[in-house]
């Protein structure tokens, strides 16, 4: 019986979506899968009872600490997993994300595979590169897109797999939701005092700038304001005087998150240039359900340009306010199709099936 252990020191909620895609990917491909993760995100995940759990106890999962406190913290982690995984007891050891440098030290080898995600960016630092470039010469990189491969190659790492990040199951939620569900985030969504909803569920993460100033601004809220359009954000850093601009500061249910995502009419992501080979969960989720979203002008969103069947992209205020009313007055038949080839997204693991293959041909 093939078997393979996947990893996720982070286990963040963001990151739930990205994991169960990859579980059941390799579930149908007839692996025995066992999971290692913090003890309290297998209640976000949700995972099959069946499958074998190592908990991260949640001492190595401390918060607001530095990122050498945190980097401590991982490495702390990844012997803790080492004491419990035998040597030769799985075919691959999977981590669905890494840090290279505490992922070096921990002295983890095996048959690894890494999907790099912000790692990639990471070999733009001369530090951060030489320690991607060891760790992936102990398993093999896999990377999103096509431009991160050839990124990749540059520093010469030659053995990474493309494989798109995969669309996750559509929401079992209608759209438009529950009522009394968008009441609950707050009493006047779901009611007629908006006509349309823009949710920007990641507000300014990565540091990007655009939508701070654009809701201080008093073009933009008159627009809000004229076209009835309720701008919510999900990030307890933004404040705002604005009717039309919600922030959500608590956390919200998954219920209330997935309603509020189907009955939006377009997602926002807004995100700077510097945010680049790497691969957002939440536009895949606006694949998924068929949500219409407006994005960022920057590579990492343009590698997907082919999958849209309108225009999504903005630069700056001006060209924001016009991509909200683009997505605002999208025909129907765009409006409830308004992505292309997503077939080509679905992720694909032959080559894990392929390696083990002969491995296990090698050991006869």
């Amino acid at each position: 019986m093939r078997r393979l252990l996947v990893i996720d020191t982070f286990s963040q909620f963001g990151h739930n979506v990205f994991d169960r895609i990859l579980i059941q990917k390799f579930l149908d491909q007839g692996f025995t899968v066992d999971l290692a993760m913090r003890e309290g995100y297998f209640d976000v995940l949700e995972p099959d009872p069946a499958l074998a759990r190592i908990a991260l106890p949640e001492r190595y999962f401390p918060t607001n600490c530095g990122k050498f406190s945190s980097r401590y913290y991982e490495l702390r982690l990844l012997w803790f997993i080492k004491k419990h995984v035998l040597p030769g007891q799985y075919d691959f050891i999977v981590f669905s994300s890494f840090e290279e440098i505490s992922l070096y030290f921990s002295g983890i080898k095996g048959n690894l595979i890494l999907f790099a995600h912000a790692n990639v960016a990471a070999l733009d630092y001369p530090v951060k590169r030489v320690f991607v470039k060891a760790v992936a010469k102990r398993g093999r990189l896999v990377v999103f897109h096509e431009s991160m491969r050839q990124h990749c190659e540059q520093f010469g790492i030659s053995n990474v797999h493309v494989v798109p990040h995969g669309i996750p199951p559509r929401y079992a939620v209608s759209k438009g939701g529950d009522v009394s569900t968008l009441r609950s985030i707050d009493p006047r969504l779901g009611s007629a005092y908006f006509a349309h909803i823009v949710f920007a569920p990641s507000g300014a993460k990565y540091g990007d700038r655009l939508l701070t100033e654009s809701i201080s601004d008093p073009e933009f809220r008159r627009f809000l304001e004229d076209r009835r359009i309720a701008l919510v954000i999900k990030d307890n850093s933004f404040r705002s005087e604005c009717e039309n601009v919600l922030v959500l500061k608590d956390l919200i249910s998954d219920a209330q998150y997935q309603t509020l995502f189907v009955s939006s009419t377009c997602i926002l992501l807004s995100y700077p240039e510097t945010w680049k080979y790497r691969c957002s969960a939440v536009l895949h989720e606006c694949f998924a359900n068929n949500i219409p979203c407006i994005l960022s002008d920057i590579s990492s969103f343009r590698t997907l340009e082919r999958h849209f069947n309108y225009s999504p992209f903005f630069r700056r205020k001006g060209e924001l306010i016009e991509a909200i009313e683009r997505a605002c007055s999208l025909p129907p038949a765009i409006a409830g199709a308004p992505y292309r080839d997503l077939e080509l997204l679905d992720q694909a693991y032959e080559f894990v099936s392929e390696s083990s293959a002969v491995a296990t041909r090698g050991r006869r």
